[in-house]
């Protein structure tokens, strides 16, 4: 069983990481052991969700405390701090999980990508949409399991996210890390875009991006990043739209992937495989997709392929890899914006 620890303990650490590494060890896979944060007031929440685990002020103090060795950290704090983080723990000779964005510009994804090599850590990058109950469906479908087959190559896909302005914290209290762009590295194209930029991959079957378009707006008063995005993604097969709104009168998520045989509809709770010669196939789940911002169940097949990645030379690499994707599509969104939407390549 692998022993890690965790590093920052804020909300989606407590809410979504601590019940799902609690279930991971209970199923004997993996555990928190310690867990390091700056804030006596996150401690104690860490101390009370992970009873038995030691708690630190910093990691620099919980990698020098003396005890049990670790196998792994969870980095959980805001995205300027990632490269840093990522790096100090592959040169202690850990494996990382970190959370999104893996890093907000090349420089620092960079250094990550040369210290992975260097060490032969994992760096896991928590893409956990494409774990939910409904999208696991959906990438089955479009495997072609089941009865008569997929859609064929895909063709198009079109995902929209859209959240109510001050709900979920999407529009946060003005001490949140999230209303920062440089901590945050940006606003809705980030946060929500990096969970589309890996959905459009399991989407388009595995094909990257070419291009993107894409135009991004502010329209709350006074917000120092956007909360409104829409792009355009080019793929040799076919294309990708994305619209992206913490500014919207309703919280919702909406999918439409079209292949050469088919369409896979995705609607919040409920996904619709329509194919050609085929009787509609429905799948229903008890709750939205955009029901909370907490899904510790989505976060326990994280671990079990983060796991898996560790143990299986054969997958070594992949989350990294498909991490550096998501970030040359949000820099080549970025960039397409400030020059008025014109394509730009992605690198």
């Amino acid at each position: 069983m692998l022993t890690g620890g965790i590093v920052g303990f804020g909300k989606v650490a407590e809410h979504t990481h601590a019940p799902a590494w609690r279930a991971a060890a209970a199923a004997g896979r993996a555990r928190i052991a310690a867990v390091a944060g700056p804030f006596p007031e996150r401690r104690a929440a860490a101390a009370a969700a992970l009873p038995g685990a030691r708690v630190f002020a910093s990691a620099a103090e919980m990698y020098a405390a003396p005890g049990e060795r670790l196998d792994f950290v969870d980095l959980c704090t805001p995205p300027a701090a990632h490269p840093d983080g990522v790096t100090e723990a592959l040169a202690r000779g850990l494996h990382v999980v970190c959370e999104k964005p893996l890093a907000i510009d090349r420089e620092g994804f960079g250094r990550i990508e040369r210290a992975a090599r260097e060490t032969g850590r994992v760096v896991y990058s928590v893409h956990n949409w494409k774990f939910a109950p409904l999208w696991r469906v959906v990438r089955a479908w479009l495997r072609g399991e089941g009865e008569g087959g997929g859609i064929g190559p895909t063709l198009s896909f079109t995902w929209s996210a859209l959240r109510i302005a001050n709900d979920r914290g999407a529009v946060a209290g003005a001490q949140d890390w999230r209303l920062r762009p440089e901590v945050a590295g940006g606003g809705v194209y980030v946060d929500h875009g990096w969970h589309a930029f890996y959905l459009c991959q399991a989407a388009m079957q595995g094909t990257h991006p070419t291009q993107v378009s894409a135009r991004l707006w502010t329209v709350t008063p006074g917000l120092p990043l956007e909360d409104t995005a829409a792009a355009t993604l080019s793929y040799p097969s076919g294309e990708a739209h994305l619209f992206l709104s913490w500014s919207a009168g309703v919280r919702r998520n909406h999918g439409v992937i079209t292949g050469a045989n088919g369409t896979i509809l995705i609607e919040d709770d409920r996904a619709v495989l329509l194919a050609r010669g085929r009787e509609p196939r429905v799948h229903a789940e008890a709750e939205a997709l955009s029901a909370h911002s907490h899904h510790p169940d989505w976060f326990g097949p994280v671990i079990e392929d983060f796991v898996r990645e560790t143990s299986d030379p054969a997958q070594r690499g992949q989350s990294l890899a498909e991490a550096a994707v998501c970030l040359g599509v949000m820099l080549a969104g970025r960039e397409s914006s400030q020059r008025g939407g014109a394509p730009v390549t992605v690198r």
